[in-house]
C-alpha cells in the first residue's frame, strides 16, 4: 500500500511538472510573437470632450515699400506665402513615430458638421508626422500701383481655424500580423480667408 501510494505521489508530480512547463513554455511563445516593424492599418480622429474647434486671426508684420526709383511701380502681395497651415501629431508612446513617420499620407479633419460629422481633406497633401508646414493652396493675389516718390504701407490678416482632437493610428506586424493602436492629440490650422489693409502716401525725399 506505501508503495504504491509513493509511486502515485511520484507520478501526479511528474505531471504537474511537465503542465507547468508546457505551460511556462506556452507563455514564453506568446511573448516572443512581437513583431519589430510594423506597417499602416488606418487613423482614428476621436471626437470626444477635448474636440474643439476655433477661429484665430493672425496678422502679419507691416509691409513697407519705397519707391524711389523715379517711374511707377507695382508690388505684388501673395498671401500663400506669408502665411503656413500646419499639421501637429503628438503621443508619449515611443512607437508613435517608430515605422511610419513620415512616410504615410493621411485624410486629416478640416472641419464638423452640426451633427458630429468630420469632414476629411483629399488625403494627398498630409503626411503622419510629428509637425508639418505647407503654403495654403490658394490662387490669390493682390497688385498694388506704387507711383513715384510714394510709400506703401500694408498689413494682412490672416483668419484661420484652429481643430484640437485627440487620434488612435491602428498598426498591425509585419512578421506575425499582431494588432496594436497608438494613442496621441493632433492640431491643424487651416486657412479660411484674408483681408489686406494698405495705403499708399507721398513722402518727402532729402
Amino acid at each position: 500500500m506505501n508503495k504504491f501510494f509513493i509511486i502515485y505521489t511520484i507520478t501526479i508530480f511528474a505531471l504537474l511538472s511537465c503542465n507547468k512547463n508546457d505551460i511556462s513554455s506556452s507563455i514564453k511563445e506568446e511573448q516572443d510573437i512581437i513583431s519589430t516593424n510594423y506597417s499602416f492599418v488606418n487613423i482614428e480622429f476621436i471626437i470626444n470632450e477635448y474636440y474643439e474647434e476655433k477661429d484665430v486671426i493672425k496678422q502679419n508684420s507691416p509691409i513697407t515699400i519705397y519707391n524711389n526709383s523715379g517711374i511707377t511701380q507695382t508690388y505684388t502681395f501673395y498671401p500663400q506665402k506669408n502665411i503656413s497651415e500646419v499639421s501637429t501629431f503628438y503621443s508619449s508612446d515611443t512607437r508613435a513615430f517608430s515605422f511610419i513617420d513620415g512616410q504615410q499620407y493621411i485624410k486629416i479633419p478640416v472641419t464638423m458638421f452640426e451633427d458630429g460629422t468630420l469632414i476629411y481633406d483629399d488625403g494627398i497633401r498630409w503626411a503622419y508626422t510629428k509637425e508639418q508646414k505647407l503654403r495654403p493652396i490658394l490662387d490669390s493675389y493682390n497688385t498694388i500701383t506704387i507711383k513715384p516718390n510714394h510709400i506703401l504701407k500694408l498689413t494682412a490678416s490672416f483668419h484661420l481655424k484652429v481643430i484640437n482632437t485627440e487620434y488612435k493610428l491602428h498598426l498591425i506586424g509585419v512578421e506575425f500580423g499582431e494588432k496594436t493602436a497608438v494613442n496621441g492629440l493632433w492640431s491643424g490650422v487651416f486657412l479660411q480667408s484674408y483681408e489686406i489693409d494698405y495705403t499708399v502716401e507721398p513722402y518727402e525725399t532729402k
